[in-house]
């Protein structure tokens, strides 16, 4: 199936982007007197695996807060920010154009007592030689050491078969390919039925880190312009 490269690539490089120090900036303000959505998360608040815990998982929380809430769609990310009530520093949004068109906005932010990046970013991707694909994604980095719990719920949330373990510099990162069918969670295969997800613009991807997690869809394939 499809490589996920550029937007894959983007968070990788995220992680060895140090998060801005809290103490060190001013917190942007929010309007409390306007208006904000934060998206209605038509398929993603309602799929996977509600996972409690007694346990604190600040980086699954946070994923479920602003990730599944919003569809991983950038503008609803930055209006869950805004309307949150949590202090925070916002850097970028960050663009270009090489080799295709890719944007990234992050929030440096201190949610339930873990230091965490809040990171939105969108990129249009090849699709074999004609055609090109959108793709949306929400990650959380955490820069506190233990974030097991946080892990364990997340790949406990996908229930599903893994597409992939892969060994990086530090630490493995895991990809979950699937389709979203209703409320169900269903592993992406190259058949008929994940062609047509793909067409339909059905198809997400779940990674995860030992300190990160990013969540990505993918809008139907349209003609190269």
């Amino acid at each position: 199936m499809k490589q996920w490269t550029i937007l894959l690539a983007t968070f990788v490089a995220l992680l060895t982007q140090p998060g801005s120090a809290l103490a060190d900036q001013r917190p942007q303000q929010y309007d409390h007197g306007k208006t904000y959505s934060s998206g209605d998360g038509t398929q993603a608040g309602r799929f996977g695996n509600e996972i409690t815990s007694s346990t604190p998982m600040p980086m699954y929380d946070a994923f479920r807060r602003f990730c599944l809430t919003t569809g991983a769609q950038p503008e609803a990310i930055e209006k869950a920010v805004m309307i949150s009530g949590i202090s925070f520093h916002k850097r970028g949004p960050t663009t270009t154009a090489n080799p295709m068109p890719t944007g990234t906005t992050a929030w440096d932010m201190d949610f339930e007592g873990h230091r965490l990046t809040l990171n939105a970013g969108h990129s249009t991707e090849g699709d074999g030689t004609a055609m090109v694909q959108k793709g949306n994604s929400c990650s959380i980095t955490s820069w506190n050491g233990d974030e097991k719990a946080s892990v364990a719920a997340l790949h406990k949330w996908a229930g599903i078969s893994r597409a992939a373990d892969r060994p990086i510099r530090q630490g493995t990162l895991t990809l979950y390919e699937f389709e979203v069918r209703g409320t169900a969670m269903i592993p992406l295969k190259n058949d008929d039925a994940g062609r047509l997800a793909k067409t339909e613009g059905r198809t997400w991807l779940l990674t995860i880190m030992d300190n990160s997690v990013m969540l990505a869809h993918y809008s139907p394939p349209f003609p190269r312009p």
